[in-house]
């Protein structure tokens, strides 16, 4: 595999929580750094079949708990009128 064939089977991950839900599920990172200009933490993965579905999974659940955030919101705007 040649550089440019490795490059775009990566997945580069910033999110904590993403990174979390990741490793979670046994998905193992190659490598992980800190960005140079942000010291941001990210690691990267393989990109697989497997972590897509990880991915896939996390945003329907991320989906889930900011719409539950909105109704909860929503509720508590209405018992303080």
């Amino acid at each position: 595999m040649n550089t440019l064939e490795a490059k775009g089977n990566l997945f580069i991950c910033y999110s904590p929580y993403l990174r979390c839900h990741i490793e979670s599920i046994g998905i193992e990172p190659l490598i992980e750094g800190l960005h140079p200009k942000t010291n941001g933490k990210f690691k990267v993965y393989w990109q697989t079949p497997e972590l897509s579905v990880a991915i896939k999974e996390y945003k329907q659940m991320s989906k889930k708990l900011k719409e539950d955030d909105v109704i909860e919101m929503g509720s508590r705007s209405l018992m303080l009128v």
